[in-house]
């Protein structure tokens, strides 16, 4: 999981769709829970050009993977709050994410609330994943924070999304190795030659896969990686424009 940014509807969505998604929104207010009807409006909303408007604008805020795991094949309109459960929230743009198949038929329906009624799961468009999880750059392993305030919400996400499951960490490991790899190429080559200088380029890709636990290297790397990490984008001032978009 890593920080998304998504911007205002108006920033992104035309008139039309901006229109659409308000006035479907104030009918779908209208449903109770688990209404029937929620099932029909979303089926109509699929077959217009404000779904496509609005698939096109989600995959500039999240480069076309999913919110959760990061997985790249990511063609589903996730929406954070269930829409049969929060009907009213169907139409919202900022309760749109994307999301892969598996991650979506995980979620279906299930939203963790609190004691109190606060929501458990982590939305990485308003929350820094950073805050509740570290990734271990040698296994790929998603731990979570010891912080008694969060954990609670990074156990639920965690849990639910399985985020520590073999074939995400495996992939995060190998993210993690191929790009410290590179970083010590860049330190150790002199002049640093173009062809590191393009597969480092490339890992950092914002529509590349797995790059929050390369977020965390960068941001908040674990003591035995910290020089490395200056050192590089020291001596190569690019890695932080290449990987600014996402950092």
């Amino acid at each position: 999981m890593i920080r998304l940014r998504r911007p205002a509807d108006i920033a992104v969505l035309n008139a039309s769709t901006r229109a659409y998604l308000d006035r479907k929104s104030t009918a779908a207010s209208a449903f109770p829970p688990h209404d029937p009807g929620i099932t029909t409006a979303w089926a109509a909303f699929l077959a217009t050009a404000a779904r496509r408007d609005v698939e096109q604008a989600l995959n500039a805020v999240t480069h076309g993977k999913c919110a959760y795991c990061e997985n790249i094949a990511a063609k589903d309109i996730e929406h954070f709050h269930p829409k049969s459960i929060y009907p009213n929230r169907m139409f919202a743009w900022n309760n749109f994410l994307r999301g892969c198949k598996n991650c979506n038929n995980v979620k279906q329906s299930q939203f963790p609330l609190d004691g109190v009624g606060g929501r458990l799961l982590i939305d990485p468009c308003e929350d820094e994943p950073l805050e509740y999880f570290t990734w271990d750059m040698m296994t790929g392993a998603a731990g979570l924070t010891p912080d008694p305030s969060r954990n609670p919400r990074a156990m639920a996400t965690h849990e639910l999304f399985s985020l520590d499951q073999e074939p995400l960490r495996e992939e995060r490991r190998n993210k993690a190795l191929d790009v410290l790899y590179l970083l010590a190429r860049v330190v150790e080559e002199s002049p640093v030659r173009k062809q590191t200088q393009d597969r480092l380029r490339d890992h950092l890709s914002p529509n590349r896969p797995w790059l929050g636990i390369i977020r965390q290297l960068f941001k908040q790397p674990p003591p035995e990686f910290k020089l490395l990490v200056e050192a590089a984008t020291t001596k190569l001032p690019d890695i932080l424009n290449w990987s600014g978009e996402w950092l």
